[in-house]
Formats: structure tokens, C-alpha cells, sequence
């Protein structure tokens, strides 16, 4: 099979019908299109066991919390507000009676938080003893100005990100050594938070918006490539929590290697021509007129490798 990236943009010319109402097409975090006079945007996203959570370290409740999360989050990239929610399970005849409940009061939990309602979906059976679990978000952009598509990013546009990075990596990292507490960071990784909170006052001024769910690495590539443009991203500038650090140090790992490619922290990444305050975001660089992406790293410069995990490539 091939990797992810490779795959998405051979399967992203397959694009049926285009229509008049549509505004942001497939290839983004979500899709938009016009309802009337309202704007909606739609997301959706698959979850299975070894690849997006641990049985071992999961509970059912966490694992609804954190599929729910991680498919509002796209929403709110794209400028939105989540308003409704529907699941499709994969279930096998092995799957415990009490996993559904409270892998529903995870997802209630979180809904209800955001305003959200769980509109249906449905079941099915299938030979994993594990379930496979989709989420699709609807959600409500309250005008053009909110729209945050990947492709707005201009020469001079200042890159900001929302919170902290790296440390739902090192939660990850300390829960699978099984290092003694860091539960700050292994909350993080187990119950994540979508910025949902931050988006009516981000969204009108950015220019282009992507959640990170991959890593920063990877998803300052999406923004340019969507773009058309360059990025220089200061290595001091990026937001790193003391702890995520203790837990890099005691673990043999850069801190640095943790926000750049370890991925669902579910903080938002964009630019905007703005300054923006300190309190809202964290910026973190620049984007340039070149096709080049560069991490500044004291005082040498080199080129941003894009790390992290990617679908259907074989894990080091």
C-alpha cells in the first residue's frame, strides 16, 4: 500500500459532481458548502484499536471522549462551530455490553460541553474483535470572513499556534515505558481537547488554519502546500510545557522531536497578517515567498522534514 500522502492525492481527483454551492472542496480539514444562506462544513474520521488508542491504556469512556475530540477539532479548523454528531460502529459479537455505554458517555460528555447533539448514525458487525468506530461532524461557520481553508496563507503572514506541543506525544511515550507520573501529559494524550473554545475570535483573523493532529512538521507542510508558499518556523519560538521536557530528558528524546512530529495535540496552527495577542497564540514564525520550508534553529537554518506517523507506512 502506499503511504498516506501518496495515496490521498491520487484518490483526491476522484471528485464526482462539482456544484455551485460548494465553497471548500475535499483536500481540506472539512467540507463546506452553502445551505441557503448558511454555511456548513462536514468531517469525518475513522478510529481503531492499534493504530489511534491502546486498550491497555484506554478506557471506553476515553476513547469516546477522544473520537469525538479529534472530529470537532477539523471543524474548528476550518473556522466552525460543531452542532451535530453521527457514529458508525463496526462491532464484533466479542465486543463486551458495557463497552457501548460508556464509549457513549465519553462522547455525550463532551458533546453536551460544546452544545453538540448526537444526530444517529449506525451499526454494523464485522470478524476484528475490536470496534471500528467513524465519527462525522456537522458544524455552522457563521460567515465568509470565518472561513479558514488550508490555501490562505500569504507572503508575510506570521504563523501562530493556539497551545503547548508535544505533549500528547510524551504522554504517549510515558504511558507505553510505563514512567511513573507525568499525569498531566498522560491526560493529554488520553482525554485531548479540540480548541472549539477559540474559534470565534481566531477565525476571523487568520488567513489559513489546519489542526494539528499530526504534528507541526507535518501540518505547517499542508498549509504551504495548499498555499503556494514558503515557511521559516523558529525552533526557540515553539511552545514546549516544562513536564513535556522532564519527560524528553528522562526518556532520551528531544522535546523538540515531540511538538514537531508527534501529533494530536489538537491545537490549532495558522497564519494571519495580524498581530495577534499573546494570550490567544503563540507565534512561532513566518511564511515566505519561496517553496522552501525551513526550522530556525538558533542561528543555522535547515530544511523542515516532515516526521510523524502516516497511514500504511511501516513503523521504524
Amino acid at each position: 500500500m502506499k503511504n498516506e500522502r501518496t495515496l490521498l492525492t491520487e484518490l483526491l481527483q476522484f471528485r464526482g459532481q462539482q456544484r455551485q454551492d460548494t465553497v471548500v472542496a475535499t483536500g481540506d480539514d472539512g467540507y463546506i458548502f452553502r445551505a441557503g444562506d448558511t454555511l456548513l462544513c462536514v468531517s469525518t474520521d475513522s478510529f481503531c484499536e492499534g493504530v489511534h488508542f491502546l486498550h491497555e491504556h484506554y478506557s471506553p469512556q476515553q476513547i469516546g471522549e477522544k473520537v469525538y475530540e479529534a472530529t470537532v477539532s477539523d471543524i474548528a479548523a476550518m473556522g466552525g462551530k460543531p452542532t451535530s454528531i453521527f457514529l458508525s460502529l463496526a462491532l464484533s459479537e466479542k465486543t463486551p455490553e458495557e463497552y457501548l455505554p460508556a464509549l457513549y458517555r465519553g462522547i455525550e460528555q463532551r458533546a453536551i460541553a460544546h452544545g453538540v447533539e448526537i444526530g444517529g448514525g449506525e451499526t454494523t458487525s464485522h470478524l476484528s474483535d475490536h470496534p471500528l468506530i467513524t465519527v462525522t461532524a456537522l458544524g455552522i461557520i457563521s460567515g465568509e470572513e470565518a472561513i479558514c481553508p488550508r490555501s490562505g496563507a500569504e507572503l508575510g503572514d506570521k504563523i501562530y499556534v493556539t497551545g503547548n506541543l508535544g505533549g500528547s506525544a510524551a504522554g504517549f511515550k510515558a504511558l507505553t515505558t510505563k514512567v511513573a507520573g507525568f499525569q498531566k501529559l498522560k491526560d493529554i494524550h488520553l482525554t485531548p481537547r479540540a480548541r472549539v473554545d477559540l474559534v470565534d475570535t481566531i477565525a476571523p483573523l487568520a488567513s489559513s488554519m489546519i489542526d494539528i493532529s499530526d504534528g507541526l512538521s507535518s501540518e505547517i507542510h499542508h498549509i504551504c502546500k495548499a498555499s503556494n508558499c514558503g515557511a521559516v518556523i523558529n525552533a526557540d519560538l515553539i511552545p514546549i510545557d516544562a513536564e513535556t521536557k522532564e519527560l524528553a530528558s528522562l526518556t532520551g528524546v528531544r522535546a523538540l522531536d515531540f511538538a514537531l512530529g508527534g501529533g494530536e495535540d489538537f491545537e490549532l496552527l495558522f497564519t494571519s497578517s495580524q498581530n495577534i495577542d499573546t494570550e490567544l497564540a503563540h507565534c512561532i514564525g513566518e511564511i515566505t515567498g519561496n517553496d522552501t520550508i525551513l526550522l530556525q534553529n538558533k542561528d543555522k537554518k535547515e530544511p523542515l522534514i516532515v516526521t510523524g506517523y502516516q497511514h500504511f507506512t511501516p513503523l521504524p
